[in-house]
């Protein structure tokens, strides 16, 4: 399939699954990395699930509120 083929595809799905779908996708990754505890690093504790938890709520709403969405985003993921 090609590119061309795909795009109407991709754009014919609703926004607010697109949005489910990235965070969806952020969460699993996200969440993954911070499971995983190496014994000479720090574990995740309660505040790490809860970043973990904000950025992904703050993509489900990026296309409502972009700036704050961002913002939240980028701070939680900065600590």
């Amino acid at each position: 399939m090609t590119f061309e083929r795909l795009l109407p595809r991709v754009r014919a799905v609703p926004p607010i699954t697109a949005d489910l779908l990235v965070a969806a996708g952020v969460a699993l990754f996200t969440a993954s990395d911070a499971a995983v505890n190496e014994p000479e690093y720090r574990q995740a504790d309660a505040f790490t699930w809860l970043l973990v938890a904000v950025s992904v709520l703050a993509l489900v709403a990026r296309r409502r509120r972009p700036v704050p969405a961002g913002r939240c985003t980028g701070t939680s993921g900065s600590c």
